[in-house]
């Protein structure tokens, strides 16, 4: 009697056993989901009923809630019977959650992890100082779980990973020892914008660069260049004047954008190490454009010889370029309407 009792027990169940799908299951889902038509990849049929079992587990869940909402059966599919489906649902989900809680009593609600490539650069910046350091592409890429690549189930230790770990270590050693055995000698060394072609160059208007919201343009204090801008006068007076040459600079009227990203491609810093950059500039403020007698004035393009003083500071956000084109946010500055030198004390590595 006591078997027979158990062996009804196992038959009720919402999961099935010794080969039997419940009742609900049978009737409204197997026709889709068994071995022969298996839609969407699922097998009833050969679906544990294991709960302990990681995946399967996953799988019960997502059959819960599938059902739960509506979405299964199809819509086109007859619809099952509210009161079954209630029974079944209570059941299934009394299952789940004590699976659920007996886990979560023995292993605890988080699964033990490695650090993922990112949280591992890190710690090794942290560890050694040295926060230039690139190690992550060193490691394998991480696999995702529910498309984040810090969860434990995702995060699985190999022999490769293992390996590369200790070549990730390695070199972060070496090139912080190196670091700290080659500093190079204090200097301090100035550079103009207007030495910078990739200031300079966005003057010239040219098939690649017709808009003048798009352009840079010379100043001089607060006032324009026309002169310098149509190139009847040179770029910089040079050494020839330093103070004149103190006030003049290169403007531009827009947030930079890829094509238009201004860089002191004269200074690229020697070695790894830490810097103290200054940066001097200030605000201006540039006129609307003027009527041409062709249609309405265009008071959204701006007219590059009309520059006065600045209205408001303007931020600027700095970043260091390391070729081809990968760029480190490293600070933001603001400048003001009036002459403004801003002080960033920074880690670069050699190149940039």
């Amino acid at each position: 009697m006591l078997s027979r009792l158990v062996f009804l027990g196992l038959v009720l169940s919402p999961l099935g056993s010794f080969g039997a799908l419940p009742a609900f299951l049978e009737k409204n889902c197997v026709e889709c989901h068994d071995a022969d038509a298996k839609k969407g990849g699922l097998d009833l049929t050969a679906l544990k009923s294991d709960l302990t079992d990681a995946k399967s587990f996953e799988t019960w869940v997502k059959i819960f809630d599938r059902t739960a909402n509506g979405e299964m059966p199809p819509k086109k599919k007859a619809r099952p019977d509210a009161t079954q489906k209630s029974a079944y649902l209570g059941d299934l989900s009394a299952l789940l959650f004590r699976q659920d809680a007996s886990r979560i009593a023995s292993q605890g609600r988080t699964v033990e992890r490695r650090m993922n490539r990112f949280e591992y650069e890190n710690a090794v910046r942290d560890l050694l100082q040295a926060p230039w350091l690139d190690l992550k592409e060193i490691l394998p890429e991480d696999t995702e779980a529910f498309r984040f690549n810090k969860s434990g189930q995702a995060l699985d230790v190999s022999h490769v990973q293992l390996q590369r770990y200790l070549t990730a270590a390695e070199e972060g050693l070496r090139s912080a020892f190196i670091s700290s055995v080659e500093k190079p000698d204090g200097s301090t060394k100035r550079h103009y914008a207007r030495q910078q072609g990739s200031y300079t160059g966005k003057m010239k208007f040219s098939e690649f660069n017709q808009s003048p919201e798009r352009a840079t343009f010379p100043t001089l204090g607060f006032t324009g260049q026309p002169d310098v801008r149509r190139g009847d006068t040179k770029i910089s007076v040079g050494k020839s004047n330093p103070k004149l040459r103190d006030e003049e600079g290169v403007g531009v009227v827009h947030g930079a954008y890829e094509p238009v990203e201004p860089s002191f491609s004269t200074f690229q810093a020697p070695a790894d190490g830490r810097y103290k950059l200054k940066l001097c500039g200030h605000s201006v403020w540039v006129g609307p454009g003027k009527p041409t007698g062709k249609g309405p004035t265009r008071w959204y393009i701006p007219d590059l010889d009309d520059i006065s003083k600045g209205h408001r500071p303007e931020p600027v956000t700095v970043y260091a370029l390391m070729h081809p084109r990968i760029l480190r946010r490293i600070g933001n500055v603001d400048f003001n309407p009036d002459v403004t030198v801003n002080e960033l004390d920074v880690v670069l590595k050699a190149g940039e």
